[in-house]
């Protein structure tokens, strides 16, 4: 179908660990006489993925010549894309294991989603209305963070418990 394929799957699980997909460049390239806006390069990248940019974190999306660089986080697992500037097809994309977050809920620890609801809630706000959100794992405990007006806030949830171990809130000058 005019692209290549390179998976890595696990050899225990049979989890698929990384996925490739990127145009075969044997094949001739054919390109649309027009440019596609950013939030149409993003817009072919998630439904190549299937998911939904409201799921997503950490979306970014730069143009690089001839061609839009996206990158985001979603379901624990970081996606890749480059896609043409002209046409707006996907010229390659990888998908591999979000090496931010936990494995996978199974072992008892609670997912990234869970431990920005649980901020969110705390602070009283939609994440919908906030900006800067991250979150990552890091040392059994997740690390939310997000501004919303002039106002900073800092989480650290417990991975395992899904429990706020620290919260800090500071007015930006």
């Amino acid at each position: 179908g005019g692209f290549e394929y390179e998976y890595k799957i696990d050899a225990a699980s049979g989890a698929v660990l990384k996925a490739e997909k990127e145009q075969d460049k044997t094949q001739s390239q054919g390109t649309a006489s027009g440019t596609v806006s950013a939030e149409d390069a993003k817009k072919a990248a998630f439904e190549h993925a299937g998911v939904n940019e409201a799921d997503c974190t950490l979306v970014k999306c730069e143009r690089d010549g001839k061609k839009y660089e996206v990158s985001f986080h979603c379901g624990g697992f970081e996606y890749e894309y480059k896609i043409d500037a002209a046409s707006g097809a996907v010229l390659k994309a990888e998908k591999e294991q979000d090496k931010t977050q936990s494995q996978g809920t199974a072992s008892g620890t609670v997912s990234a989603e869970d431990a920005k609801k649980t901020a969110f809630e705390h602070a009283g706000l939609n994440e919908a209305d906030c900006r800067d959100v991250k979150c990552k794992l890091d040392d059994g405990k997740y690390e939310v963070s997000f501004k919303q007006g002039r106002t900073e806030y800092e989480y650290e949830i417990d991975a395992r418990t899904g429990k706020i171990l620290d919260f800090e809130k500071d007015i930006d000058d």
